[in-house]
């Protein structure tokens, strides 16, 4: 076996330890308690659109109201890639510089993830401040287990890209995971010191490795959120697809003079069972709102959902 083989096999092997880690993570997450309730805030556009089409929008992870969310994971892994670093080869060094410059400059490349997120804390303050007009949107209430039913196992294409979580807010805990990831791959970067490798390996197998790496750590920063959004108690909608090709049925939304890419995930097929109530934001008309509410549930042909005012003695800044 050539060297840049026998280097690639070790890669094998780690990235066979690595998915291990990140299954037996995901396995925890899976036998968390079933949601029963989850809610969606939105203003009156959004909400309006929600019912109109049917659909819900699920947008780019990196064009998300908190854009920094993956680097944020990211960071703790350029963390200890640095310390680990810290008295080691050149070579060594130059892998954590380049990583970093992944990090920084290209994590939006791996992969396309979209996310629709939902919470679980019903009529929230700080949910309706900062996501459904200052108080003066909606939030949608849907019933938890039919509307991931359906996303999960009967949506087009659903087992091959979609998923569901409670998000993470615990920086000790996603630590603890990276450094289980990274101290297994560790050795190898020195794997060309002690091999002889042409320009092109050394760069393919590097390339490689950093790539194996990356992969299984984003895998595990989708799920964490910083410490400060823990009161959002987000329950998240996710659909991955490869990032070397476009998105499936892309669309593009104008906001804060940028384009958005979003797709659509159509729920009309459960729209008699999913949606259970409407919650008028503190802020809003009650009557104004109620009747707007109720002429796009008529529109929409879903009945018996039950309307609302949150209960929140409101102030808005």
């Amino acid at each position: 076996m050539s060297n840049i083989n026998a280097g690639l096999s070790l890669i094998e092997q780690y990235c066979s330890q690595g998915t291990k880690i990140v299954e037996k993570f995901i396995d925890e997450v899976n036998s968390e308690p079933s949601i029963t309730t989850i809610m969606h805030y939105t203003n009156d556009i959004g909400f309006s659109g929600i019912l109109e089409t049917q659909t819900l929008r699920f947008t780019d992870v990196f064009d998300v109201n908190d854009p920094s969310e993956l680097k944020h994971g990211f960071s703790h892994a350029i963390k200890i890639l640095n310390e680990l670093s810290s008295n080691s080869h050149p070579l060594i060094k130059q892998f954590v510089q380049r990583f970093e410059t992944l990090y920084k400059n290209q994590l939006d490349r791996t992969a396309h993830y979209f996310i629709c997120s939902f919470s679980k804390v019903t009529d929230d303050l700080g949910q309706w401040r900062s996501y459904a007009d200052d108080g003066k949107g909606y939030a949608l209430v849907f019933d938890g287990s039919i509307l991931e039913d359906y996303f999960v196992n009967h949506a087009p294409n659903a087992k091959d890209h979609n998923s569901t979580f409670s998000m993470h807010y615990d920086d000790e805990e996603i630590s603890q995971i990276y450094n289980d990831l990274i101290s297994g791959m560790f050795h190898l970067i020195s794997f060309p010191l002690n091999n002889k490798l042409s320009e092109d390996q050394f760069h393919i197998y590097l390339s490689t490795l950093s790539k194996e790496l990356s992969a299984r750590l984003i895998h595990i920063a989708l799920f964490f959120k910083h410490e400060a959004y823990i009161h959002e108690s987000e329950f998240r909608f996710l659909q991955i697809y490869r990032g070397d090709i476009p998105a499936p049925e892309l669309k593009l939304r104008p906001r804060r003079y940028q384009m958005v890419e979003y797709r659509e995930f159509n729920w009309s097929p459960i729209k008699e069972t999913a949606l259970k109530k409407i919650i008028v934001g503190p802020a809003a008309e009650p009557k104004k709102s109620i009747e707007f509410a109720k002429h796009y549930l008529d529109k929409a042909g879903i009945k018996n959902v039950e309307i609302e005012l949150s209960k929140i003695p409101y102030r808005s800044f």
